[in-house]
Parts: C-alpha cells; structure tokens; sequence
C-alpha cells in the first residue's frame, strides 16, 4: 500500500467515506540536507545519482486517527495545524529552515520511513488541496514526542542531534552524537575527491600496494574514513580523535557500515601531535578544525553552541592543528610517496604555500592542487611528498 493511499483509507474508514482518494506526485525532490547545503536531488552511490519514485508502504492506520473524531476537542493534534503553528514558533525565534525543521521533527514523530518519509511529508503540505495530509491527526504520544523535540529546536539544537542520526553520501542513519561535528556536504565533496585520487593511482599503478593504508585526522563520527574503508577494499583505516565520544561513536558507524569488514576500521584517542604508528600511512585525509578563532562570532548558533569548539577553532589563523598534521606526516607518518588531504578555510591555500617554503628545506611537502566546493571556494588541498625526502 502506497503512502499516499495509506493516508487517504486512514481517513476514508474514522470518517465512513464511500470513496478514497489516489495520489501522484512527482520524483523525490529533496535531499535530507538543509536546504542551504543541497547539492543534489536523490539517493547518491559513490557520485552517481539514483532518483527514486519508489512511495513507502507503511499502513498509516495505525499510527494515526481522524480529525473528524467527535470524542473531544482534538484541533491541536491535527498536522496541519501542528505544521503551521510550528512553524509560526520557529520563525519567531529566528531559526533557520523552520519548514525543513518541522517535516524532519514530524516524520520522525510519526515514524514514517527515514528514506523519504520527511520529504513526502514536506511536498504534501505545500500542497493546499491534500486535505488527506493535513487532517490527520497525531496520537497523544506522537505530539508529546514532536513537542519535546521542537522545543530542543527552538533552542536551535542541529536537526542532527534531535534526531541522533544523519545521511551521509549513500550512508543513512549513521549516528551523530554531540559535540561531534555533523555531516556535512563539504565533507562529502572531500571524501569523493579522495576516493577518487585513490582509484586513479590505483589504475595507474602509482599505488601498487596489497594494502592501502589510510589516517583519518579528526574523525568525529567516522564518515570519512568510513567511507574510504568501504570504497577502498584494501584498504585500512586509522582514525584518531581527541574525543572519546568520536572514538566511541566512528567505531559504532563503522559496525553498521563495513559489517563483517569492520576490522578494516580501527579508531583511537589522540591528538595529532601525540600519535605514533608503527605502519606508515599512504593517504592522510583530515577535516580539521580550520576555522580562524576572528571568525568563531560570525557562526550560526545552531554551530557555535552545540558542535565542540575543538572541532572547530583553528587558533588564530586555524591553522595550528593543519601545521601538526604536516610535520607528523612529514617527519612520522607518511611513506615516501604519500599523500594528504584536507578540507580548510579559503584563506589557507595561500597561507600554506608561504609556511611550506619558509619552513620545509627542498621542498619536501608539495601543494599538488586546490579544490573548490560548489560554492566556488578554495575548500581542499592535496599535498605530496617527495620521494628523495
């Protein structure tokens, strides 16, 4: 049974309507991002793009009642009032994404399907005449839930949080957990130019190793490497942060999405300064925290007050933890014709090529390229070592 005619037959039997109404709509469009930070429409594998018309089938019966039912005043349980005032709230307090906000708070209340119940959920109320959507009515518990969760929202805690769980490429429902940073699309861009830079040594055989090993700086929940681990599969991962909750929770992730390949993943508790390793390492990859501490105030609050400062600051220039990951791998950590990746601030590709001349003697470290975010900003770099280092 489709969604939509799940809802209607909700209504048509509380109300004993003769008749039931069907229900088209077009292709998914949106993703489970912000709508500040879509970059593009439909379930994405590995960079390509997998549009999905395919409705859920949950029987919405059981979790929803008729706003015709005469048994008490019910008006503050039916959705579409629920939608509006909510929304109403939301707005007041200046959040940001109010609509997005509450069709993400909704679905989840009302356990509809993860995949694209909140983005069914978000077209049908923007649609004035589906009277099937806006008058149902939640359950005493569902709106109990919803309140409790929008109040956090009104708080401006991240839509991540509230939720404790996120999408990330193809991934869904990993775990996030505060303080740890959530996902983000930047992040993702990252990870495809990695994997990607990877797969072409790989074919040109510039990489011929039996195993590829990868350090992930700054894990947080584990996306990246985990991602590397799984499109990589001879590769192994080291990740490391200085949080417990990040080593904590990455390894969770990595059990959810490497499964039975999971001790390809190994995370642990450290600085970059303060980590050592035995095996040297092919690929550094790092989101690090690179935000100048002058532009810490300039941060939504949703950022600044909830997600950990020390994955964010940089110190002055937010470059202190990018100079500890370059000396680590250059003096420790990388093999002779190495790598590393970073996602920074759009100020740091000049910075870095000023500090590698003045610092490094022969040009050790070489600042191979710079990449741009779709928003046409210097985002990621990718450095290499040279082989007579």
């Amino acid at each position: 049974m489709t969604f939509q005619l799940a809802l209607g037959l909700c209504l048509m039997m509380s109300v004993f309507v003769a008749t039931a109404r069907a229900f088209l709509v077009p292709p998914l469009l949106f993703t489970r991002h912000s709508n500040q930070a879509i970059r593009r429409v439909g379930k994405r594998n590995h960079g390509q793009i997998i549009f999905s018309t395919e409705l859920p089938t949950r029987r919405i019966s059981r979790f929803c009642s008729s706003a015709e039912d005469k048994t008490g005043d019910k008006t503050h349980l039916r959705v579409e009032n629920i939608w509006k005032s909510s929304i109403d709230r939301l707005e007041q307090q200046g959040v940001s994404e109010p609509e997005w906000s509450v069709a993400h708070l909704l679905a989840s209340a009302m356990d509809l399907p993860w995949a694209n119940g909140f983005s069914q959920l978000l077209t049908r109320m923007s649609q004035a005449d589906d009277t099937a959507t806006t008058a149902v009515l939640l359950t005493t518990r569902q709106y109990e839930d919803f309140e409790a969760m929008l109040e956090r929202r009104l708080k401006e805690e991240p839509i991540q949080y509230i939720l404790g769980k996120w999408d990330f490429l193809h991934y869904e429902q990993l775990i996030v957990r505060p303080p740890l940073l959530c996902p983000r699309p930047e992040t993702e861009e990252l990870v495809e130019l990695v994997r990607n830079d990877i797969q072409k040594q790989q074919q040109q055989q510039t990489l011929d190793t039996d195993t590829i090993h990868i350090l992930d700086v700054g894990c947080g929940t584990g996306v990246i490497g985990i991602a590397l681990a799984d499109a990589i599969p001879n590769s192994h991962v080291h990740a490391i942060d200085v949080e417990p909750m990040a080593v904590a929770t990455s390894l969770e992730n990595a059990r959810l999405v490497l499964s039975d390949q999971a001790e390809r993943y190994a995370a642990f508790q450290s600085s970059a300064q303060d980590h050592t390793t035995v095996q040297p390492y092919h690929v550094i990859v790092s989101n690090p925290p690179y935000i100048p501490r002058s532009d810490m105030e300039t941060l939504s609050r949703d950022v600044v007050d909830y997600e950990s400062d020390l994955a964010l600051c940089g110190g002055d220039d937010g470059m202190d933890v990018i100079r500890s990951i370059l000396h680590k791998w250059v003096t420790e950590w990388g093999t002779p014709n190495s790598v590393c990746w970073m996602e920074v601030d759009p100020t740091h590709p000049a910075l870095l090529q000023t500090w590698l001349l003045e610092q490094q003697n022969g040009n050790v470290v070489v600042l191979e390229s710079i990449h741009q975010d779709l928003s046409g900003r210097d985002r990621f770099v990718k450095l290499s070592l040279r082989k007579d280092r």
